[in-house]
């Protein structure tokens, strides 16, 4: 029933917020977060594969698929990716397609520190079948979107990531365009739901040992969206060899989470992370499961 309850907030014709995807292993991953973050390797092109299982224990709660794949065109500076999203939230399906590039300035002559500067095209689909809980007499209210209605839409990410081999720092706006989605309600009136602008901040360090078996890496996000309470992460991620992470991550009012990766071999890595609920959802829910599954192709 919470959920349901959270839906009639979110579709009503008073809200114009929306949570943007929550990945636990930003960290190792900050393409994720952000378009500047792409190709951060320039001898090798990746695909990623990310899904995600919110609140286990409460009915059709948020999941989502995101698979992704970068590389670094030698000849322009740059790098070029791909990110392919899939996100269910009770009658909500969202689809989303973004290409990005960006442009890697190295600022000295040992190519170690480097600015980027990144840019992505969106295009977002979007659509409510509000049958699915006809059984809870909730579709009486006029101001409930009729059924099967899609919508699609256009929009630009930006962000700016400056990477050296000790640490990285970067910002990210998202839904710069605010393109809006117009639904149809029972009573025959519009709605048009304007796609706030969504703020990040990244960074993080890396820690070595002096014979580089073994480093630590600390790392925060801020994510920020006007009229909602601000999101902060902190992890803590401890690697041996490159082959074996184990990590912590805290998230604001919400919950702590266990990560682990292995990386059997130079070519693969799979990532896990368990996020456990300490917020007012912890009565319904039984954590959130992440797995990630990455892929490096050597281009030399």
């Amino acid at each position: 029933m919470y959920i349901y309850i959270l839906l009639l907030v979110l579709f009503s014709k008073n809200s114009h917020a929306q949570h943007r995807e929550i990945y636990t292993q930003y960290a190792i991953t900050p393409y994720l977060i952000n378009p500047a973050a792409a190709a951060m390797d320039v001898k090798v092109a990746t695909i990623s594969c990310y899904a995600r299982k919110q609140w286990i224990g409460v009915y059709d709660a948020p999941q989502s698929l995101h698979i992704q794949a970068s590389t670094y065109l030698n000849n322009f500076n740059s790098g070029l990716g791909l990110h392919l999203t899939a996100d269910k939230l009770g009658p909500m399906r969202q689809y989303q397609s973004q290409v990005t590039y960006n442009y890697q300035l190295f600022l000295d002559e040992l190519r170690n520190g480097r600015l980027c500067i990144g840019l992505g095209a969106i295009i977002e689909m979007q659509g409510y079948d509000f049958g699915t809980i006809t059984d809870l007499g909730l579709l009486s209210d006029d101001a409930i979107y009729t059924n099967n209605q899609n919508r699609t839409r256009f929009d630009i990410d930006a962000g700016v990531l400056y990477k050296s081999d000790m640490y990285a720092l970067g910002i990210a706006l998202e839904n710069i365009l605010q393109r809006s989605f117009n639904y149809q309600r029972k009573d025959s009136i519009y709605d048009k739901y304007k796609v706030p602008i969504h703020f990040n901040a990244y960074g993080r360090m890396i820690f070595k040992s002096s014979n580089e078996i073994f480093q630590f890496m600390p790392a925060f996000l801020i994510k920020y969206e006007k009229n909602l309470p601000y999101q902060f992460d902190f992890s803590v991620i401890a690697e041996w060899k490159k082959m074996i992470s184990l990590g912590l991550n805290f998230r604001k009012d919400d919950a702590i989470s266990a990560l682990v990766g292995i990386r059997p071999r130079p070519w693969v890595h799979l990532g896990y992370a368990f996020d456990y609920t300490f917020s007012t959802l912890k009565l319904s829910s039984n954590g959130s499961h992440e797995l990630g599954l990455t892929f490096f192709i050597n281009k030399d």
